[in-house]
């Protein structure tokens, strides 16, 4: 289960609404988890990054994301590592 607070105060922002509790997740946590363990290259291209969306369902802490093209589960999985260990 995700650390809520942890992922607040790396940055997601929390939202709640018709039965949703999710923190989405900003681009600058993604490049702080991929820089930590893919040797600092953020696999998306420049449009990926513009289009991007993540975030992790609170209840389950389960990640997931629309946009990030081939190497989405790379990326969820660092995200949620990089949450865990901070």
């Amino acid at each position: 289960m995700m650390n809520t607070q942890k992922a607040i105060d790396l940055g997601a922002k929390r939202w709640t609404k018709n039965g949703y509790d999710r923190l989405y997740i900003n681009l600058d946590m993604v490049e702080a988890a991929c820089e930590k363990y893919n040797d600092g290259v953020v696999p998306m291209n420049r449009r990926a990054k513009g289009n991007f969306k993540m975030w992790a369902e609170v209840e389950t802490g389960e990640i997931k994301s629309q946009g990030m093209g081939n190497y989405a589960d790379d990326i969820e999985r660092w995200v949620a590592q990089y949450i865990e260990e901070a």
